[in-house]
């Protein structure tokens, strides 16, 4: 419950800000003439309402994209060298994903075997601009079930462009693991630098094509999701 004060009678539109419970601001604005008159206003970004139904179209949640085969870190009681995992960590504002021989412990939720395109998705800026948002509005309190609820896109396998993407999502994906741990070792400040601005142009690059597949439309995926 909160109050919105309004000082200028005059302009067409009102600049609303946000308060988060953990003291992050965010503002926006909206049109008068869209607030309702009665029962009380909805106060929502009417551009974040946008990019999170434009993401939820045309998706599956993500435990229908893993069949079901998703796990608590507890569920899984021995663990192979020769396994593959995918781990996800909840945060407030960011999930975190992580790939290995093992599953990090924190994870709220993991996944059996390597899949490029998943991590591709699941770390771009539009899941995690859908994951920041869907928590600031109170979607996420069972980190678990928020997560397997992620909405992950359907590519048409029957769309040469879509295919395209898909495979070059994994192509960036694997290019940027591989960046990743030569990042460990590198030791001379300037290949650092140089290592991590290749990292920077494939996740944009990656976020680009996410962005496609998800069909939201390049004037708003560079304005709020391409950083």
């Amino acid at each position: 419950l909160w109050t919105c004060l309004i000082a200028d009678s005059t302009s067409p539109d009102l600049e609303i800000s946000r308060i988060n419970k953990n003291g992050k601001t965010k503002s926006f604005r909206i049109e008068k003439r869209e607030l309702s008159l009665d029962g009380g206003w909805s106060l929502t970004d009417p551009s974040s309402s946008l990019i999170l139904d434009l993401i939820r179209d045309d998706s599956i949640p993500l435990s229908e994209y893993c069949l079901g085969a998703l796990y608590l870190h507890d569920e899984i009681k021995e663990f192979f060298e020769d396994d593959f995992w995918i781990s996800c960590i909840a945060r407030e504002d960011v999930l975190i994903i992580k790939s290995g021989n093992k599953p990090d412990p924190e994870s709220a939720i993991i996944m059996k075997g390597s899949d490029n395109f998943l991590e591709g998705v699941l770390t771009s800026s539009v899941l995690q601009y859908y994951w920041k948002h869907t928590q600031d509005v109170g979607d996420g309190k069972n980190p678990p079930v928020a997560i397997s609820l992620l909405p992950i896109c359907r590519p048409d396998w029957y769309d040469e462009e879509e295919q395209t993407l898909v495979h070059e999502i994994s192509n960036c994906m694997k290019k940027r693991s591989f960046l990743l741990q030569k990042l460990k070792y590198s030791q001379s400040y300037h290949d650092t630098l140089r290592i991590q601005k290749k990292i920077t142009d494939l996740e944009r690059n990656r976020d680009k094509m996410v962005s496609i597949l998800y069909k939201i439309p390049e004037n708003i995926s560079l304005k709020y999701l391409i950083y």
